[in-house]
């Protein structure tokens, strides 16, 4: 298992990556890359295949050509396929962290 990065984290495409995502510049884009909300876990030989796709490539394509989150064994993963948009913005990403920090807060108290 990897930590996927949603938004990628880095990549020839970062200031359109910035634009798509709705940052202001590269110390935002740095800030939020690693926020909670744009992680989660998946296969090695899929992160290793998507390397740093775009949002939209990686909710299209399959576990067996090793490019997507489509079919994975992680949840969470395979439930982004049906995300109802394209992109990943700073907005998602914000709510898929505090959505995340409330599971965790559970989990640990309750």
């Amino acid at each position: 298992m990897d930590i996927e990065h949603i938004m990628p984290q880095s990549g020839i495409n970062r200031e359109n990556i910035i634009k798509d995502a709705g940052l202001s510049g590269k110390e935002e884009f740095y800030k939020y890359r690693e926020k909670l909300g744009n992680k989660i876990p998946l296969e090695s030989e899929i992160n290793r295949g998507i390397g740093d796709a775009w949002f939209r490539t990686k909710k299209e394509n399959s576990i067996t050509s090793h490019h997507g989150y489509r079919e994975s064994k992680y949840q969470i993963a395979s439930s982004l396929v049906n995300y109802p948009k394209d992109t990943w913005t700073k907005e998602d990403i914000d709510m898929a962290t505090e959505k995340a920090a409330e599971r965790i807060i559970k989990f640990i108290f309750e």
